[in-house]
Parts: structure tokens; sequence; C-alpha cells
């Protein structure tokens, strides 16, 4: 078995352990993992595997022969349900064939390995990308496997398995900002001491948890290189895009980050809660230094010790903040992570951690001395040159083609207009004129230069930098080799993520990009252009190139005065003669082009399709291939909910000729045979019905008022709708004389019954508007009221949960679980014909009724530290469950492991908790049946 270099042992100590690390190849091998914490975890259970691409690629002992290097295994003891990982690639050249060549996959709880699966890039810039892979379902270990060929192409890889956290929604703006900072939630009154977010180009905030009052202050270092060789500010939008996308949080962890050069970046907004140390977030300022510090586990990357630069910011920065917030500069209120209680992590790294009280003192007025003081270093054979002496100097060249001369002043040299330089200090700069002129003005030091064009491999070099000093160092570029192959088009949002079921147009063909926003083109015949178009996103295009891979950002889509609703169903016109008659063929692949500029793809099961347009005509033409392509033209009202369904015939076949129809009389259910065969009359709709029947309006199409209904004063109670259901169960006349109630709905709830095996009590069918505006808490537009809802119990034969699953695998379209019974309805489901004459078209549930937004829960608890033996009084919160109060259920337990004789709790809205012993004890809850959560609340002893 290969072993690593002596060098990479170093890495393995973590919280007092001595762990061995085995990178697989092709064949299996027994190993274990590097595992590290990175001091960035809102939870420390999070694992992190941590290593380098010539690590791998020494570990691999398969001389060149196979295809595949493996990673350790990294445990998830706990289940994940994300796999994410950030990348450091070579050089920006190396980061396009490093991000097409990496896979993950996870374990089952047993331990079998599952399918390989591409990990999806999120995010990249420079040399850094952001991937990850969602299995869909729990998974107890994981690891990444990289092409053979690309691992000289690869830095750095930090790999990590999580359960990813909501996102909040997006914040708004600091009330009274100004500058870098807001004055009445910033950080500083002195805004000129921090880089803002905009100046770094952060991504906006989407954190809403507000955390004003600050009581003290905590150190962490980034677990990172300083930037690879790259920007700092790419390195801080890389950690940013790290922590949003792979472990789900609503912005960088941290408050600030400091850079080697001493800047200080502005991260997470102060006002919001930061997420840095495990259960002490609350009032706690997180500041992290773009490093890795920690003796063995960051000899890899580098030997960094904090510069003298850093510190003196650093200081500087936490002074500020302690005359603005009142928190005193000492080691009792300003700490490094590892120090503070329950921490199981190295950070900030004992170099940084040593320089804690250095760094207080300058916080306190106190002036740093100035020392030799190199910073830190990338990996490599020697350390850079030191600074000599103070200053600037400048650093000038040409950029050429290398192709053509090996000198940029040979006769017939080519120089490259246009190229583009950056310096490893961050700066970028233009080659410029004809003789493709770039300059930087530079602090004393060795610095690298980077330059790069299109179509041609960017290259670096090194420039020592003299006080007053001009240094010469031009840059020839050899031209890449030219693409050959399919092209690969990835449809993205504006964050980076990949928008599945874009409707794509390459050329003149149309498609849909896969779950991952992904498109194969054809570019046999050369550069073709592929536009894409998304709900809520404006439509764009790009020209792919043979063997190129794009990206198709499409930005969000702007606020527009909206007119109305087109809408409609695509069908098989060979078949029917319309959509709605008996025997209709939906065609759920079409693709929807509107004359608006907007295309997608009809709803899966019954082609159903909509576009919000503005007031006027617009044109919906339906394409598909093997059918001829169809349009249709309407004119749409401001508030109107137009209808346009479209037949599309088979090439070479003709329409069916229309058949005439006449309004139904009669609705017939399945009955206790299941034939279909029991009809009741039915009586149209009239004013003389009166208030109790008047019907919202403005809803959608799914919430018509009724043109027909049953009179239950001559219809039998009796009546067998099913196998176990009589119409009384449904329809009661004390909630109205008529009523309705869908016959699809009769036959879900007897083949949930059937599926049970007991017998249900309805404890609610269908309810008449003036009944419904009746009942307290009850939504104005329940579906009780369209005959396609109905309240259920058991009667204690089976548990609310398994009603709630049963009715989600027959197919219903909202399920609600509360105190007394189970809500299930299938709002989506054609509505009746005998009801809604001529209304057998599926709709949308509206867009503006707040009564029926999906349901949320959380808690509150009335304290999250108290000592042994008080109280902690919790409280249910819930938003959306409209039929009454739900189910609550709470749970606790010890996190040390020790058992607890009140665990858990009697179903109830409030609980009272008390602790019986000190430590830490999560408290978790259960809310309707479904939405879960859970918070941790820690015991002291009593003094």
């Amino acid at each position: 078995m290969s072993t690593l270099p002596a060098r990479s042992l170093r890495l393995l100590r973590s919280s007092g352990l001595l762990l061995a690390l085995a990178l697989l190849a092709c064949e299996k091998r027994e190993s274990l993992p590097l595992i590290v914490s990175n001091g960035l975890e809102a939870q420390e259970a999070s694992r992190e595997i941590l290593f380098a691409g010539h690590d791998l690629k020494a570990a691999a002992g398969c001389d060149g022969a196979c295809e595949w290097a493996e990673s350790a295994v990294l445990p998830a003891p706990d289940g994940a349900t994300r796999i994410g990982m950030l990348v450091d690639a070579a050089d920006p050249d190396a980061l396009k064939r490093v991000s097409g060549e990496i896979q993950v996959r996870g374990f089952a709880q047993g331990g079998t390995p599952l399918s390989w699966t591409p990990a999806d890039v999120t995010w990249s810039e420079d040399r850094y990308l952001v991937a990850r892979a969602d299995p869909g379902y729990p998974i107890y270990a994981a690891q990444l496997r990289v092409k053979a060929a690309s691992l000289d192409a690869i830095a750095h890889i930090a790999f990590v398995a999580v359960n990813p956290e909501t996102g909040g929604t997006e914040a708004p703006a600091l009330a009274g900002a100004t500058g870098a900072l807001g004055l009445a939630e910033s950080a500083l009154t002195v805004s000129d001491l921090v880089v803002p977010r905009a100046t770094w180009k952060a991504r906006p905030t989407k954190c809403t948890g507000k955390d004003g009052v600050k009581s003290r202050m905590a150190i962490h270092h980034t677990f990172t290189p300083p930037a690879s060789g790259g920007s700092v500010e790419a390195r801080i939008r890389s950690i940013q895009a790290y922590h949003m996308d792979t472990r789900g949080w609503c912005d960088v962890g941290y408050h600030f980050l400091v850079a080697d050069d001493g800047r200080i970046f502005e991260g997470r907004p102060i006002a919001y809660i930061g997420a840095h140390v495990s259960n002490n977030n609350t009032g706690n300022i997180g500041i992290s230094w773009v490093g890795c510090f920690q003796s063995g586990e960051c000899d890899a990357l580098g030997t960094m010790t904090p510069s003298a630069a850093a510190l003196t910011s650093t200081g500087t920065l936490i002074g500020a903040l302690s005359d603005q917030y009142g928190i005193p500069a000492t080691t009792a209120k300003v700490k490094g992570h590892t120090e503070h209680s329950g921490a199981s992590t190295s950070c900030p790294g004992d170099r940084l951690l040593s320089k804690i009280p250095q760094i207080l003192e300058i916080a306190n007025g106190a002036t740093l001395p100035d020392p030799a003081d190199p910073g830190p270093t990338e990996p490599g054979p020697t350390d850079p040159t030191p600074p000599v002496g103070s200053g600037k100097g400048r650093v000038i060249g040409v950029v050429y083609d290398a192709s053509v001369t090996s000198d940029p002043a040979a006769p017939g040299n080519r120089r490259l207009t246009g190229a583009l330089l950056s310096s490893s200090n961050g700066a970028t700069t233009t080659a410029t004129g004809a003789e493709a002129v770039w300059q930087f003005d530079l602090p004393v030091g060795e610095w690298t230069i980077v330059a790069s064009a299109p179509g041609y491999v960017a290259t670096g070099r090194t420039a020592v930098v003299t006080a007053g000093g001009e240094t010469w160092a031009s840059i020839g570029l050899l031209p890449s080799a030219a693409p050959t192959g399919p092209a690969t088009v990835t449809v993205k949002s504006s964050g980076g993520v990949g928008i599945g079921g874009a409707v794509v147009k390459v050329g003149s063909t149309w498609s849909i990009a896969n779950a991952n926003g992904v498109v194969t083109v054809d570019t046999s015949a050369g550069p073709v252009s592929v536009s894409a178009w998304a709900p809520g996103y404006e439509s764009k295009s790009v020209q792919a190139k043979p063997g190129g891979k794009h990206d198709l950002v499409l930005p969000a889509e702007a606020n527009v005065v909206i007119g109305g609703t087109l809408q409609g169903v695509v069908w098989d016109a060979s078949k029917t003669a319309s959509a709605d008659q008996s025997g209709n063929v939906r065609l759920s692949s079409a693709i929807l082009v509107c004359s608006c500029g907007k295309a997608k793809q009809a709803r899966v099961g019954d082609a159903y399709w909509s576009f919000k347009v503005p007031v006027g005509n617009h044109t919906v033409t339906a394409v598909l291939a093997g059918y001829v392509p169809q349009g249709k033209t309407q004119s749409v009202a401001v508030g109107g909910d137009e209808w346009a369904s479209i037949g599309l015939l088979p090439v070479g076949s003709s329409p069916v000729t229309p058949t005439p129809t006449t309004p139904k009389t009669t609705v017939c259910y399945s009955g206790p045979t299941g034939a279909g065969d029991v009809c009741l009359p039915v009586v149209a709709a009239s004013s003389a019905m009166g208030a109790a029947y008047a019907y919202p309006t403005g809803l959608g199409a799914q919430y018509k008022a009724p043109t027909h209904y049953l009179d239950l004063s001559v219809v039998s109670a009796a009546t067998a709708l099913a196998k176990n259901f009589v119409l009384s169960e449904f329809l009661q006349v004390a909630k109205g004389k008529w009523g309705i109630y869908s016959p699809k709905t009769v036959v879900h709830w007897q083949k949930i019954r059937t599926a049970l095996g007991v017998a249900l009590e309805v404890n609610s069918g269908y309810r008449s508007p003036g009944w419904n505006d009746g009942i307290d808490g009850s939504a104005s537009a329940s579906r009780h009221l369209w005959g396609d809802a109905a309240d259920v119990t058991a009667n204690g034969k089976v548990t609310l949960a398994k009603i709630k699953t049963a009715c989600q695998n027959e197919g219903a379209d909202y399920v609600e679980v509360y105190t007394s019974h189970v809500h299930c309805d299938w709002r989506d489901d054609a509505l009746e014909p005998a009801f809604f004459q001529a209304a057998n078209k599926p709709g949308v549930a509206p867009s503006g009724d707040p009564d029926e937004a999906p349901a949320s829960a959380w808690a509150e608890a009335s304290r999250e530290r108290v000592a042994v033996g008080d109280v902690v009084l919790l409280e249910a919160r819930w938003t959306g469950f409209h039929e009454g109060t739900p189910w609550v259920s709470w749970s606790a337990r010890a996190l040390d492991g020790q058992p607890l004789s009140h665990a858990t709790a009697e179903p109830t809205t409030a609980w009272a908790f008390v602790p019986p012993r000190a430590g830490y004890y999560e408290i978790a809850w259960k809310i309707g049946g479904f939405l879960t959560g859970s918070l941790v609340v820690e015991a002291t002893t009593r003094r």
C-alpha cells in the first residue's frame, strides 16, 4: 500500500488524536480518513477532509494505469444529505479542466457504497470552485474521486458531508447605512477601517436572524491557504460560496475576515447572528484570519505565521469594536475558537492563538514593534525572498505570443493587446496599446504576475520589487489546443445554481436542460447559438464553441406590470377534438414558446402551462418532436385569466371531427361495486341560494364557483358513494341544502381506507361558503368549498401519521396533521364537469391568498441558558394551519448521552422543561406531524 510523504503526516493531528490517512487509488484498500476541524462549523460535529492534489497523486500508487484516484472515506455517523467541497486549482486554466472531473458517492448506513455521481459546480472564479451533490436521502459516509489525469491541476480540496441548513430570506439594507458600514447597526463608527462587502463583491446576504447586543468576540482562521496564488477577494468569495452553497448558511459565517496584508473585509453584516462557534454565536462577533496557523495540521499548506500588518489591523479592529459595543478588550471577552465552552477544534491554530495577548495590547493602545516578518507562504521547496526595505517599486513588461517568437523583441513578434494581468497581491490590469505594455506599482518584495488571454494558456512568473526600482517581467503565452467535440452549456441563476428543467433552444432545435441545468450541444458544424428560458428568469443567449464549457447565466426577472394569466393544456388533436373530451391524450413533453419572451415545458402528467403576461395580444406556440408546431393567439386584459389550450397533430395525421356535447344533468360515483353506476341529479346554481353560496373570486381556474349542485333535500343521505362511504359522510344538509363532492376524491378515500384496513371517520367534508365563514380560524379559500377535501380520523385504530402517509401515497396535493384529524385534499385534480360545466381543466393554486400558503412552524424558548432546576418554557408557533390547532410533540435529550427521566411530553402547544443537571440539552419539536426543529439549552451549576 502506498504511503504519504512525511510532511503530509503532520496534517493528521486534530483535537489531540493522531489519525492515519490513506487516499485510495484504483483498487479497494483499507483506509482511515484525514479528519480535521476547520473552525467554520455552526455545529462542531461537522467533519471535513482536507488534502493536497500531490498527496492524492502520491497515494494513488497505480503508475498512471488507473483512471480515477479515490479519497479516504469521510464518516458521517449522524447522517448527512449533502456532499460538498471547496477546490483550489493550480491555476485558472486548470480550474476549467478539473470542474467536470470530480465525482462523489455516499455510503448506506450498513457501509454499502452507493453509485458515483458528478459533483455539481455551484460557483467558480479564478482558480477556485465550490461543488456539491445532494443524494436526496441520508448517507452515513462520503468519498470523492478525481480523474487521475487531472491530479496535477489540483492544489487543495476541502471535502465535507453535512446536513445543510435552510437559509433565511434576503435581508433589507441596514437602516442608516453610510459608506462601508451603517452607523445604526454597523460594526464600526470609522468605515474606512474595513473593506465593505460591495467592494469585494459579496453575494447579497440571506440572513434574517438579528443579534443586536454584542458582548464578546471570537478569533478564527479559515483553514485555507491565504489565496493559493489568486486574489484575496476571490479567496473570500470562495469561502462565502462554500458556506452558502455547501453548508446552506445564509452568508459567510464570520463578521470580519483579516488578510495577511492587514486589510480587513466586512463579512456577514454585524446586525445578524454569526455562524462560527457552535452554541456560542449569540452576542459573539466572529473575526477570522484568511490562512491556516496550526502546527502540523497546516504544514502542507505552507508554514504560515501571523504577519505584523494583520496583527496591527486586528488589534485596531478589536479596539474600535470595544469602543462601539463596550466590550472589554481582555482575554475573558476576546477568545480563540478553541477556548470557547464545548469547542472541539484547534482553531485558530497555535501560531495565532499565542498572538491574542499581543493583539489585545494593540487594541488597548500599544504599538507593535516592526520585526522582520515575511508572513504566510505558499507551499513550495523554498520560502519567497523576504522584502528588502520599505516603499514601492514598479514591475513592467509586455505580453506576446511565444509560439511566434521566443523573445518579445525578436523580429516578427506578435503582441497580445488586451491580455489580462493579475498580481498575487490581488491587483489586476490589462496589456494596452500596440506594444501590449502593462505595469504594476507594488510594495517591496517578491510577487507573482499571471498573464491570460482568450485562446492561450495562462502563464505566470515571479518578480522581485525593490524600493524605487523598475523590474521588467515580460510574459510569453502559448496558444491552447483547439478544442473539439460537443459543448456543454450549464443554465444557471445569478447565484451560480443550475436551473433544472430550463427550456433551451440550440440553433432551431428545442430541448430541456437536465436537473442540474446542463445540456450537451452538438458543435460538429461549428459554433452554435444557445438560448435559455426558465420561469422567474429573463432569457439569455450564448455562443457555444466546440469542446467548450459555457455558463449561461439567467438574471432574475425584473418586476414588471402584470396584466393577467394566459394558460392552457397541450393535447393530441388526432385523438380528440378538445382537451376536455373523454379519451384525450395530454402531451406533457411539449415546449411552449410565448411571444411575450418566455418559454417553458408543459407540466408533467396533465400538460398544463401558464404565463404571466402584460395586457395585450400574445401568441403561444407549442413545439414537440414528431408533431406539427401550432400556435394560438389570445387577448389578455388586466386581471384576465384566459385559456388558450393547443392541440398538436402528429406529422401526416388529420384532426378529429368535433362531436356536439350537452351539459351534464347527473354526477356519477363509483358506488359499492366500483362500477361508477351511482348517478345522482344535479341542479343549476341560482341567486336564490343566497349569500351562503357566494364563492370567493379571483383565485384561479381551480377556484371557480360551481355551476351545479346536489340537492341534499332530495337525494338520500344513505346513498353508497363507494364500498365503505355513504353520501352523508361527505355531504351534510346541516352545512347547506346544496353541496358538491368530487367523485375522484371519493375514489381516493376508498383506496386509502382499503390500504389502511380500518374504518375512517370523516369529521368534515363539503362546506358551503357560509358555513366555512362561521368556523373560527378557517381559510377563506379552503378546499372543503370545492368538494375535494376531507378531515378524517381512525379513532386510534391507526395513527394520524399513517393516515398522512396514506394520503401522500394516494397523490394528495395538500396534507396537514392536526390534534384530532388529518386534512387531505386533491386541489390539483381536474374539476368535475357535472358541478363545473365544461370546466374539466387543471388549474393552479392561487398566488395571492395567504390562507393557502404552505404551513410553517417554529418554537420559542424563554431562555437558552439556565441554572440547574430552573424552568425553560417552550412554546410552539405556526402559520398556515388553517383547519385548526396542529398536533405538537416535544422531546429532550442530554448531549452527554446520559438518560433523562422526563425525555418526552404529551402533545401540547407549550412545555416546561427542567434540566436535572449541568450540561447541554437538545429540545426537539414536531408540529403538525411533519414540521420539525430543535434548539440547545445550557444548564449551569447554581453558584
